[in-house]
Formats: C-alpha cells, structure tokens, sequence
C-alpha cells in the first residue's frame, strides 16, 4: 500500500472513529436530557438575572389574606441543574422544605419521558437531614392521555415514598421549540390536561398541584376551576406579587443563595396552614369511626392519649373503644399541633333491675331485667346447683345456698344479681340470710346501696324492700345500715319488726 493510500486509510477509520465518538456523545446527551425543557430556564442571561430581583424573604410582601392561620416556610426547588447540594447546611440556614424535580418529558417530538438523574440523591439528601419534600415534574403534555402517562410515570417513581409537599406539574414557556406550545392549546384544553394529571396523582393517596407564572395562570388555563381541587404553586420574580387568584406556595426568585448551593437557587414560601380543629370539644354518642373537622398542611401525624379508650389512624380518624375522655393531638412537620377533647359516653353500661333477689323455697322464680344496652347479651350463674337462669334472664331456685347471677354483653361489661335461696324464716335485718343481724348484714346493705345507687322502691322487690329497708323510708343506704348496726349492738341476733 503506498503512503497516499495509508495516509487516506488512516483518516477514514478516523474520522469513522469521530463519527462514533461524536454520535456517543450525542446519544448520551440525550439520555441525560437533551430535550430538557427546562434548562432553557436555567440560562443565566443577563436579561432573566436582572429581572430577579428579591433575594430575600426579608423583602417581600405578603397577601394580606396569609394571616395568623398560616406559618410562613421558606424553601427551594432543585433539579440536575443544582447538581451538588450539602443539604445539612441548607437545613442550618433555614431551608425547611425542598421540591425536587422528579423527571421531565422531551419538548422534542417523541416526548420521551425522562427521570431527572439527580432525583434520588437529591431525596435521600433532604430526607437525611429533615427537610420536608415534595416533586415536580415539566410536562409537554398535550393531551388528557399524556398527562395521565406522566402522572402514572411519577407514581411508578414515587413507589409510594412519604412525602410533605404536595406533587406539582410544572406548566411554563420554554420556546418555539416546544411541543405543548407548538400544540396551541387552549385554556380548557390545557385545563383539561393538568386536572387528568392531579387527579390521578391524588387517587393515588398524594397532593397534587400545578407550578406556573402569572401570565399562564390568567391566560393559558383556567386556573379558577384548578384552585378549588388543587394546589397551586406561583412563579412571580418581585417582592409583591398582584396576582389575586389563590396559591399556597409563591417562588418569589431564581438566583437566591444559601450556603450548602453553588450559584443560584429558586427561593420559595409556602404558606402553610397551621393545624387546627374545628373544635375543641367532642361528644360521641355512637360507636362508629369519625374524622372530626380540622385543617392543617404537611405531614400530619395523630396521637390519643389514651388507647383504650379511643385509637386514630394516620388520617386523624377516631374508633371509640370505652366510655371516658380521651385527648386528639395532630401535629403537622410545619411546627404545628392542635388538639381535640373527646368525651365517649357510646359504650351501653349494662345495669340490671334487681341486684338482689331472696327465694325462700325451692321452684320459686323470677324474671331479671335489663337496661342500658340493645347489644346481645349473656346470662350465667355462679352455681347452677342453688339457682339457674335461662338465656332470657329467668332465675330459678334449685337448691339452698347463695349464688351471683351474672349477665354480660358483647363489650364486656357485665352486672351481678346477688341471689339467696333458704328454708330459714326471712327477717327484717337479716340482709344475708344467715339467721343472724350483725355488722356482715350491714355491710351487705352499704354493698347493696352503692350498687343501686340507693334507689328508691322502684325496681327493687318488696321481699328485699322489707329485709333491707330497716327504717321503711322507700330507700336501701347508710341510714338502714346504722339501724342494723344499733340492732347488733342492743339485741344481738333478734329480728325487727
């Protein structure tokens, strides 16, 4: 081969080997995001620079409608184009919240959907060092179907991970070049695109929202509709923004700084509602699950003071369990908490008419009664030899001795019938049938009065009247128990009468 031939050889399989170098090159570029539509916005011209005015949040101005129900949180927006982050430093220096992009679809025409490469160390990061997140992702969405396809592309991402923030699309200008303004859409039909995307996102159990400036808010979608279901993020670089549609976070600049950033940042304030309930008292009168009225932005977290008288979920619904009082606490990562009294008096207290009953022969009975409760109920005896009860509560005498008759309901709560059965001649003062009047038989009627609250006849079988009523005033207390102690003391074990 001579020179001329090798020299020309030579420069084929180099330039072959550039025409490989170079089209690696591209291929790579295009999977890191060539057709990244937002890094037109990250094109540090001198004209976008000297429109960004604020800096600081010291600066700025707020709507009057943020009032004392809101906590004014200041935080940042990143994506690849923050590449390295000390996140530990942006937490020092008062970054409590980060929106950090999740991915992209291509402005180009085969609108590939594209994960942002820095996502996940940029959630880790945040995670690590307490900083609440949420994401974004740009679309180029240009119809319902493609938003859904982006919605369900950030939940496959997602795969369920907790976040504080809601999840926003990111809705802007890029250029000519882009395929969702190359579409023309109008307002509705873009509407229409960012409602499949949030609602999507949301049935899937997170907060959705939309990221746009001013302009595209009042004129390319119909952003009245949105902010009623939605959250809405507004990009407005000044230090007092007019808009006056309604928004929870406001990007107030694109070239902050905060030490833990090289170069310039997106700085925002999200205006988050501190927690509150609705009330501070609650009475449940039914044992049925309930979510008390309350507000409250960011992670919530439920706690009761008392578990066994009512547990809550992570969605700060109550189950009743007892009767009792029981304190609600929410709290939310914003810093703020509230809490909710709640009072149960749902739980049937199970009480029966007679807690005493004397049959002074065999085969004698008696119908128990029950009030308090409409559950299921469960009737039991002590000893079954002495005395019996049917499953509707009938007591029967069987044979001589004392048994306890018992009914349960389904919750546990239960109520005790003292039963005495004897041969014995029945003697006023003689409360346990045991032949005798002494101090047992008056702490038997002091037992009997606190059972029955020291009710008056009703309820209460003159058999029982007439043994325990020592004084005959219609009432079992302390005064019938006085009466059988002076009895014991002066007569022994002689009867009254």
């Amino acid at each position: 081969m001579n020179l001329k031939k090798m020299m020309a050889c030579c420069t084929s399989v180099l330039l072959l080997q550039s025409v490989c170098l170079l089209t690696k090159t591209f291929a790579a570029e295009v999977a890191d995001g060539l057709d990244d539509p937002e890094r037109f916005r990250h094109v540090q011209s001198g004209a976008i620079l000297s429109k960004a005015v604020p800096v600081s949040s010291d600066e700025l101005t707020h709507n009057g409608c943020f009032n004392d129900d809101y906590v004014m949180i200041e935080g940042i927006d990143v994506s690849k184009y923050q590449p390295s982050i000390d996140w530990e430093s942006l937490a020092e220096d008062g970054v409590d919240f980060a929106i950090i992009r999740l991915g992209f679809r291509g402005y180009g025409e085969a609108g590939a959907l594209v994960m942002d490469n820095y996502y996940r160390s940029h959630m880790e990061g945040a995670k690590a060092a307490g900083i609440d997140t949420g994401v974004y992702f740009f679309t180029q969405a240009i119809t319902p179907e493609e938003a859904v396809e982006e919605a369900n592309f950030v939940l496959e991402v997602l795969q369920g991970i907790e976040l504080e923030v809601p999840v926003y699309l990111d809705v802007e200008s890029i250029s000519a070049e882009g395929r969702m303004e190359a579409a023309n859409l109008t307002p509705d039909q873009l509407t229409e695109n960012l409602k499949a995307f949030c609602s999507t996102i949301e049935n899937a159990g997170y907060e959705a929202g939309v990221y746009a400036n001013m302009y595209w808010l009042n004129n390319k979608m119909n952003a009245a509709e949105l902010e009623n279901d939605y959250s809405i993020w507004l990009a407005n670089y000044t230090n007092q923004t007019v808009y006056e549609g309604a928004y929870d976070i406001w990007q107030y600049t694109n070239i902050g700084t905060y030490a833990g950033i090289e170069g310039c940042v997106d700085k925002n304030i999200w205006y988050s509602r501190k927690v509150e309930y609705a009330e501070e008292d609650l009475l449940l009168r039914v044992l049925t699950p309930m979510t008390p009225e309350h507000v409250g932005d960011g992670k919530m977290t439920y706690t009761s003071s008392d578990e066994s008288i009512a547990l809550v979920d992570r969605n700060g619904c109550i189950t009743p369990l007892e009767n009792g009082t029981v304190t609600i606490t929410a709290t939310s990562s914003n810093g703020t908490s509230d809490s909710i009294e709640v009072t149960i008096d749902a739980v049937p207290q199970l009480t029966l008419h007679q807690n005493l009953l004397i049959f002074n022969e065999l085969g004698a009975g008696e119908q128990l009664n029950v009030f308090g409760t409409e559950y299921l109920i469960y009737w039991s005896s002590s000893d079954e030899s002495v005395v019996s009860v049917t499953e509707n509560g009938y007591a029967e005498s069987v044979g001589y001795g004392t048994a306890t008759i018992t009914v349960r309901d389904i919750f546990g709560n239960q109520s005790d019938c003292t039963v005495f059965v004897t041969d014995k001649e029945i003697r006023t003062g003689d409360c346990n049938v045991d032949g005798k009047i002494n101090a047992m038989d008056a702490a038997t009627v002091l037992t009997y009065a606190a059972t029955s609250g020291a009710s008056a006849s009703e309820g209460i079988s003159d058999m029982v009247l007439t043994i325990y009523d020592i004084n005959m005033d219609g009432a079992i207390d302390a005064m019938d128990a006085s009466e059988i102690l002076f009895l014991s003391a002066n007569n022994g074990t002689g009867s009254v009468g």
